[in-house]
């Protein structure tokens, strides 16, 4: 005899169950159209990139082509409508029964968009601007004559990756000292070709951020603090820990500059200040908190292998038995510790 019947489903349980399906299949489709897109757009990049970088002969890498995969690139992240899908997936996560790979995915589409959006028309166009300004000093950069005149050859052009395996393995010190010298080149050169020009836009981009988000920032107190730390240490210590938020929309991802000297949480926004600069902008877009927290960090690091630093290069030019050249010259340079000489020295374990 059979067993007693199930009751069918109920309508609106199916309907519920349909609803679920087709949110959890519109949320796949969207994280395959982007990453298939994206990884369109940023091939294209990398390849213009790395083919301009390596001064490749092809007629399909030029500086044009480079800057406009790029703005193409950062347009389709700057998308505000893939931002506002992404925050409505995340929201309709646990009805949709997106799987956890889903949901991490999204947060950081979230993210992704986050960082690029820009409300302030001033940025958008300084960001355009600093692109083709890169663009330019990495054209001149890379039709620079690089080398170094070596003692008695003359001018030998020679890659940077050459010279620093010359200063690495010549015996000839006065070589070295060349290649040292040749390296050095480099700085002047894109000094002298808009590098300072380029530095002078990305911070006007950086401060024009920070000044079209402070009245929306205002009046969302709701929203967290970029950065409620501790004071930075004056000892190796407890590296700075940022505070969980989640960044809003217009300035790059990240709330406007704020200090990390101030003592705990407070218990609203603080005043508004412009990102002092460029570096401040990426330094809070990448890792949640300004240039002051990493700076701190560092010193902390620099602070806690100083001594260690020190008697390392004492021992390098105090103790030449402890000193095993790649190559054995008469006598140990009175140069030892000079930058063009470090390279070549490895200190022994053991005396």
């Amino acid at each position: 005899m059979a067993g007693p019947s199930l009751p069918p489903r109920s309508l609106p349980q199916r309907r519920g169950r349909d609803h679920s399906l087709g949110m959890r299949l519109a949320a796949r489709s969207f994280i395959n159209e982007v990453n298939a897109r994206y990884e369109t757009l940023h091939r294209a990049f990398e390849e213009q990139f790395w083919g301009t970088k390596m001064a490749l002969a092809a007629d399909m890498y030029s500086v044009s082509e480079l800057t406009r995969t790029k703005e193409e690139m950062e347009a389709f992240l700057a998308d505000e409508a893939k931002l506002s899908k992404s925050r409505e997936l995340l929201a309709q996560a646990e009805t949709a029964e997106l799987s956890e790979s889903e949901v991490r995915t999204l947060k950081i589409f979230e993210r992704t968009f986050g960082c690029y959006i820009m409300e302030s028309a001033e940025a958008r166009e300084l960001r355009a601007t600093a692109t083709r300004a890169e663009g330019a000093l990495e054209d001149a950069r890379n039709k620079m004559t690089l080398g170094a005149t070596m003692p008695g050859k003359g001018f030998v052009e020679m890659s940077s990756v050459g010279l620093r395996n010359t200063m690495r393995v010549d015996p000839d010190e006065a070589a070295r000292k060349a290649c040292w010298e040749g390296l050095r080149s480099i700085g002047n050169f894109i000094t002298s070709n808009g590098f300072i020009e380029l530095v002078r836009t990305r911070n006007a981009m950086a401060r024009a951020l920070g000044c079209a988000h402070a009245a929306r920032w205002t009046a969302h107190p709701l929203r967290g603090h970029p950065l409620p730390l501790t004071a930075p240490p004056t000892h190796p210590g407890p590296h700075p820990v940022r505070a969980p938020h989640t960044p809003p929309v217009g300035t790059g991802g990240v709330a406007p500059y704020q200090s990390s000297r101030a003592h705990g949480v407070p218990p609203h926004p603080l005043p508004l200040q412009r990102y002092p600069c460029f570096y401040d902008y990426k330094v809070n877009q990448a890792e949640g908190f300004g240039k002051e927290a990493l700076f701190a960090i560092l010193d902390t690091l620099e602070i806690g292998t100083r001594g260690l630093m020190a008697t390392a290069l004492e021992r390098l030019a105090c103790t030449p038995h402890h000193r095993t050249p790649f190559f054995s010259p008469t006598s140990p340079s009175p140069h030892t510790l000079m930058p063009w000489c470090r390279l070549r020295w490895r200190v022994d374990p053991s005396p």
